[in-house]
């Protein structure tokens, strides 16, 4: 079972800056710099049964999806951008001066420039009457967004709305279902992923089969 909670991050936030601050202390002419960008070249997913709540903070709670059915409401879709470090250009000249040293110990948190362009989700057969096969079905997802970057710990946002602001790529990303299909069946979605991105521009999955039941 996988459990993801804003206390979690929090803790993991406390002990990055713990680093940090350990970092400009015991620091000397000679250490850093350190990567500052990342780009990503893959993606990983997997499909998992979902209960999620806004309510008094984000709770979100991922686990194993039991004989291969679950309610279209708990159905999701776990996606994680594996991500290289590099160094920009800014950043792979390095100078001895105090305060640069000191900044040089303290690794900062990688940023991005690669930035979602669209994602298209296709189903293997009609999902509903609205939802057809080989038909982009978007319209049909929310997506639930951890990034650390913008300090956005699991928030749900309607997929089409979120794809317009262009957003950067995310830590972790997990689509689920508006809708519930218009009889049990087993689902099958291609996802196809376009970035704007250093190195690579577009990626591609096919979920494995899960029966996706109305109730």
């Amino acid at each position: 079972m996988h459990k993801f909670m804003r206390k979690k991050i929090d803790f993991l936030i406390v002990i990055y800056i713990s680093f940090l601050i350990l970092g400009v202390i015991s620091c000397g002419d000679d250490c850093g710099p350190f990567p500052d960008r990342f780009k990503v070249n893959s993606l990983e997913w997997n499909v998992y049964e979902i209960n999620y709540s806004e309510e008094n903070g984000t709770d979100i709670e991922l686990s194993e999806i039991n004989q291969n059915s679950t309610v279209f409401n708990q159905y999701s879709i776990k996606i994680t951008p594996q991500k290289e470090s590099y160094y920009s250009l800014r950043n792979k000249s390095k100078s001895f001066n105090l305060i640069n040293s000191a900044y040089a110990c303290s690794p900062p948190l990688p940023k991005t420039n690669d930035r979602i362009e669209t994602i298209e989700i296709y189903s293997n057969i009609d999902f509903n009457p609205g939802y057809l096969k080989n038909n982009n079905i978007i319209n049909l997802f929310n997506i639930i967004v951890l990034d650390i970057e913008k300090y956005i710990y699991y928030k749900k946002f309607d997929l089409k709305d979120y794809l317009l602001t262009k957003p950067t790529v995310p830590t972790e990303m997990i689509l689920t279902l508006k809708e519930p299909p218009l009889s049990n069946s087993v689902f099958e979605f291609t996802i196809k992923f376009h970035q704007n991105g250093k190195d690579n521009d577009y990626f591609e999955f096919i979920t494995n089969p899960i029966e996706i039941r109305v109730e």
